[in-house]
C-alpha cells in the first residue's frame, strides 16, 4: 500500500509466482500438455522475471542498473557499467 511503485512490486511477484504455479500444476489440468511445454513457459516466465527485475524493479526500486558494452574494433572487448541512483554514480568493470 506505500509503495511507491506498486505496479512494477506487482510484476516483480507475478512473474515469478506464476513459473513456479506452471511448474508444480502445470500437467495437473484437464487439457494436460507434456514436461517439455511445462518447462519452455517456465523458462520464459522466468526470462520475463529477469527483464523486469534488471530492467524496471531494479531501476525503480533500488536505483541500480548495470549492461555490458563491446568495445574495440573487433568486439572483443566487453566493459560493464554499474550504475546507482544516488548521486548517478557510474562504476565500470573490465
Amino acid at each position: 500500500k506505500n509503495s511507491a511503485h506498486p505496479i512494477p512490486c506487482l510484476f516483480h511477484i507475478l512473474f515469478k509466482g506464476a513459473a513456479i504455479f506452471t511448474y508444480f500444476f502445470g500437467g495437473v489440468f484437464k487439457n494436460a500438455t507434456n514436461f517439455i511445454t511445462v518447462t519452455v513457459i517456465c523458462i520464459l516466465l522466468l526470462a520475463a522475471d529477469f527483464w523486469v527485475v534488471k530492467n524496471i524493479t531494479g531501476r525503480l526500486l533500488v536505483g541500480l542498473r548495470w549492461w555490458a558494452q563491446v568495445e574495440g574494433e573487433d568486439g572483443t572487448e566487453t566493459r560493464w557499467i554499474f550504475e546507482s541512483a544516488e548521486g548517478q554514480t557510474q562504476k565500470v568493470v573490465n
